[in-house]
């Protein structure tokens, strides 16, 4: 076995072991860096390649029509891609994946990506002045949904909220559109609600790094996450729920179903002491998102420090999950482990194509 180190993806550096040369590279939206002798290499099968989308805006179907005429006698099992692109190997994605002929390994970069710059930072030193934050960056469909519930329930006032207006388009809005003609019957006041709410005074512009402990965060009783993937067919965690580990704070996932279930088999605990967690089984994400918006109601009912004494009690909880997730947590999820098996078996002749 040869022992190849290089930098895959953001924040880490990995060894990979493989029995041939591995070639790595990082393309442009019109530029792929390869020799004519690794391009050799690769079509006579005595080299791996691997394309490294490691950043969201190198997206696949930017990328395509580069890489697939220059890869076209290339055996498809020899060519891997890491993507970073939250949503890109989920399964209600499946027209976009399945346009791409090569194997397709996701690397979640949010799961380690804080140990070393937040580690021990002091956190919940400030005063308490909201129940809940809710900091939503791009404009899609399902957040504007999620602020016109915040609206109609009278909770704005609770609560720090934010919608950035940066236009991203998302593949879930198609889907969850679908279901809220299905399942709201105020449909037609939803869509005039949801431009209307553009120029509403009690928007607060939140224009801090995504990934950044806030003080809107830490001078909230609990975080109402509105994370980047909610669809059916595989959960993604991002920072917005790794920032709420680090801060120590309750949280109310607004995300596919299963997240719940998910981050307590990474080793995660969560809040069913205080909230019904049922909300993580919905598979209608309108219906979800209702259900979790009906238990920050209840928790907007308690007054301010009735609230800040229910966080305290929960400050074991939140304790565990910084611990762990600093000091027990392996946020590679043998990302590693997994090329390097891929690779063997190709050389093995157990695998024949994408598999």
């Amino acid at each position: 076995m040869v022992t190849y180190k290089t930098k895959l993806v953001y924040w880490s550096t990995e060894e990979i072991e493989s029995p041939k040369p591995v070639y790595i590279i990082i393309p442009s939206q019109n530029k792929i860096s390869l020799t004519s002798t690794q391009l050799d290499e690769l079509k006579n099968s005595e080299a791996f390649l691997i394309i490294n989308e490691s950043d969201e805006i190198v997206r696949w179907e930017n990328i395509k029509n580069i890489i697939i005429p220059l890869l076209k006698d290339v055996p498809i099992e020899n060519v891997v891609i890491i993507s970073v692109v939250a949503g890109f190997n989920l399964k209600n994605n499946c027209f976009i994946r399945d346009d791409c002929p090569y194997k397709i390994f996701y690397k979640n970069v949010y799961y380690n990506s804080y140990y070393d710059e937040f580690y021990n930072t002091q956190t919940n030193l400030k005063e308490i002045l909201k129940h809940y934050s809710c900091l939503m960056g791009s404009d899609r469909l399902y957040r504007r949904y999620v602020f016109y519930l915040l609206k109609k329930s009278n909770l704005l006032p609770f609560g720090f909220v934010s919608h950035n207006r940066v236009q991203d388009k998302s593949v879930d809005d198609k889907n969850f559109l679908d279901a809220l003609k299905s399942k709201i019957s105020d449909f037609d006041n939803f869509l005039k609600k949801s431009n209307d709410i553009l120029t509403l005074p009690e928007m607060l512009n939140f224009r801090k790094e995504a990934g950044q402990p806030n003080n809107f965060e830490e001078q909230s009783c609990i975080s109402l996450v509105s994370e980047t993937v909610i669809g059916v067919g595989g959960v993604t965690i991002t920072e917005k729920t790794v920032r709420t580990i680090i801060m120590k704070k309750p949280f109310l996932l607004l995300t596919s179903p299963f997240a719940l279930k998910f981050l307590k088999y990474l080793g995660f605990k969560t809040f069913s002491d205080v909230f019904d967690e049922s909300y993580d089984n919905i598979l209608c994400p309108v219906t979800r998102f209702q259900k979790v918006i009906e238990q920050l109601e209840a928790f907007c009912k308690l007054s301010l420090n009735e609230a800040i004494d229910l966080t305290e009690k929960l400050r074991y909880i939140t304790d565990y999950n910084y611990d762990y997730y600093f000091n027990h947590f392996d946020g590679t999820l043998k990302f590693k482990e997994k090329i390097e098996s891929y690779f063997l078996k190709v050389h093995k002749g157990e695998l024949n194509g994408r598999n």
